[in-house]
């Protein structure tokens, strides 16, 4: 890699600590319980290069007994990651009852979206056989194909049921705030607009940001190198060490 003379930012730091000094703080909200969410929710590692695989879960810390099926669907930066293979968890499964069914869904890694994905347990008469919560609804498995950033988003069709079926116990389209997404970069720290250079134009979208909290309008997540929520002094020393190197 290079490194070129680092360019001084104490302009940068001045103006931003203006800028902090009559910011709002925001709250990053986690999804409100019972939910659905992707795990890990956010994940910012550069060793995670091209041919390397990734996997996430799909999880719910719903505790109630009455669990019979779920179903999602997600999608993602297809530039950045790929599908492989969608694997069962250990919500609804044959070990739980004999009747379970799951459909791992189908993959369209042009478009950066997995179809809907389910499991359920099948029954001819009631009483319909159902689970415990909490537990892991899928594993998805991706390859690594690229370099930048991918929201990995569930549909308005993630769904958590009871044999009843309706309301669901949790339900995107009824309960957005149920549902958690994901986030994934494989760029260096410092490399906030996924060029491989730290430079002036990575200080820009730094100091457009500085001061903000997720959840404000002007917060921009590719500048949070250190995932705390809140882009600020930390977020501006580590742009600080990798500025002028271009990594490969």
């Amino acid at each position: 890699m290079k490194r070129k003379k680092p360019l001084s930012i104490a302009i940068l730091l001045l103006s931003a600590l203006l800028v902090l000094t009559f910011s709002l703080m925001y709250v990053f909200a986690e999804p409100v319980s019972p939910y659905i969410k992707v795990l890990p929710e956010e994940t910012s590692d550069s060793t995670l290069t091209p041919g390397n695989y990734y996997n996430i879960s799909i999880y719910t810390d719903y505790d109630g007994s009455d669990v019979w099926s779920w179903q999602f669907e997600l999608t993602f930066d297809p530039a950045v990651l790929q599908g492989v293979q969608v694997r069962n968890g250990d919500l609804i499964t044959t070990i739980k009852d004999a009747s379970a069914v799951f459909d791992s869904g189908d993959f369209d890694n042009t478009l950066g979206e997995l179809s809907l994905t389910v499991a359920y347990f099948a029954y001819d008469s009631p009483p319909a056989p159902t689970t415990s919560g909490p537990g892991t609804l899928a594993y998805v498995d991706f390859t690594v194909v690229g370099y930048g950033f991918s929201d990995i988003e569930l549909s308005d069709n993630t769904q958590l049921l009871d044999p009843a079926g309706f309301p669901p116990i949790i339900g995107a389209d009824w309960h957005p705030d149920q549902i958690g997404h994901a986030y994934f970069r494989n760029l260096h720290p410092g490399d906030a607009d996924g060029d491989k250079y730290v430079g002036s134009a990575d200080a820009g979208v730094l100091n457009g940001a500085y001061g903000t909290w997720r959840g404000d309008p002007l917060y921009v997540r590719e500048s949070d190198f250190d995932l705390d929520g809140y882009i600020g002094s930390a977020d501006a020393g580590i742009l600080n060490g990798n500025y002028g190197i271009t990594f490969p």
